[in-house]
């Protein structure tokens, strides 16, 4: 009888053993408390998709003009199922001092719009040792 249970409370210990390997092998399979849709879009679902901010600027270059100044282009486009409006705003610097033009721009729903900014600044010693940064300012 004595072997019984010494054999009993060996295979328990064994068993209790081997299972708790197994739990602690185990990882865990993700948030208690998954995030709602809003939460993982970071946006409310239930807000009109017309009011967000859809407005951005696509591809963009610059060039020199017949007049020898800086012509920055910029293609504008709006996501939204609404007509959208905003300000192109270019701004070159060269040797410390800064030249900004800017420009209003509509883009029809769901379309694109090309825009031109004529900034008052040699070509050549811009393309030689200036910057520029372009923003779009939604209405």
């Amino acid at each position: 009888m004595r072997r019984r249970r010494l054999i009993g409370a060996l295979t328990g210990t064994a068993t209790a053993g081997l299972l708790a390997g197994c739990v602690d092998a185990v990882a865990p399979s993700g948030p208690r408390n998954p995030p709602s849709e809003a939460d993982a879009s970071g946006r409310d679902p239930t807000a009109d998709d017309d009011a967000s901010p859809t407005v951005r600027i696509g591809a963009w270059d610059y060039a020199e003009t017949d007049d020898g100044s800086v012509l920055v282009v910029a293609t504008i486009h709006n996501d939204a199922p609404s007509e959208r409006a905003g300000t192109f705003v270019a701004e070159a610097e060269l040797e410390g001092e800064v030249y900004e033009e800017r420009t209003e721009v509509t883009v029809p729903a769901e379309d694109e719009t090309d825009v031109e900014v004529d900034v008052d600044v040699p070509f050549e010693r811009f393309d030689a040792a200036g910057t520029l940064r372009i923003d779009l300012i939604p209405e």
